[in-house]
């Protein structure tokens, strides 16, 4: 068992990539460049307004039109308040 902890531990230390909890990485530096200015858009954003952590009333609260995401993506907002894309459903 205490085998078992150890490798597990072991393990841990690696650092995920981009793309563990923040969506996919972007494919194109387009999209990559959009993530980066809504990231700071949000960022100036969240001084002195409370978000919900919905990308939607971001840009309803900024009154910002996002470029469109890729094809069968959709714009989020991470725990760490980064916009990233997600999966659309």
């Amino acid at each position: 068992m205490a085998c078992l902890m150890m490798a597990l531990a072991a393990g841990c230390g690696k650092k995920a990539g981009a793309g563990a909890e923040e969506g996919s990485a972007p494919p194109d530096p387009q999209v990559e460049a959009n993530l980066s200015q809504l990231t700071h858009e949000l960022r100036r954003t969240m001084v002195g307004n409370k978000l919900s952590g919905s990308f939607e009333e971001f840009t309803n609260v900024r009154h910002l039109e996002a470029p469109p995401p890729p094809p069968g993506k959709k714009y989020a907002i991470s725990k760490k308040w980064k916009v990233i894309l997600v999966d659309a459903q």
